[in-house]
């Protein structure tokens, strides 16, 4: 099972109601978490979960910028159909289901949080196929309601 399976099961289940997806300051390869995120939504919206709230939190001021202009102009313009709240220019702190964005201020209050890679391993399920794909491994949070 994949962290796109697990996470669309827990949101049909409805075990959780939002997601984000959140790049540390220290990770430069990106894309892994996009294709993750854009995955999940649109089998959500498949599945007709209209009430699920997905956030892409990141250092980056736009979405894949680091590959140039026109990749970033194409990653906005999948995100925002999917119903992906992009926050960039941030560098985000995770708190038990908080995200902590610096230096806006303010916090989102999430259900889960995937991340390619968590300050805190305990509190982190490691995502087996996810990681053989990307240099980065991605890991989700447990639920925090």
């Amino acid at each position: 099972m994949t962290i796109v399976d697990r996470l669309v099961a827990d949101l049909a289940l409805g075990r959780i109601r939002s997601v984000a997806f959140v790049v540390p300051s220290d990770v430069s390869m990106t894309l892994p978490l996009y294709e993750v995120a854009i995955a999940t939504a649109r089998r959500g919206w498949k599945l007709g979960l209209e009430d699920v709230r997905y956030w892409f939190v990141t250092p980056e001021p736009q979405p894949l910028l680091s590959f140039g202009s026109g990749l970033s102009l194409w990653a906005s313009r999948r995100l925002e159909p999917e119903g992906i709240t992009f926050i960039g220019s941030t560098y985000p702190d995770v708190r038990r289901g908080v995200v902590l964005l610096d230096p806006q201020g303010g916090c989102i209050q999430v259900d889960r949080v995937v991340s390619l890679r968590h300050p805190d391993a305990r509190d982190v399920r490691p995502a087996p196929r996810a990681r053989r794909r990307a240099r980065q491994p991605l890991i989700a949070t447990g639920a925090h309601t």
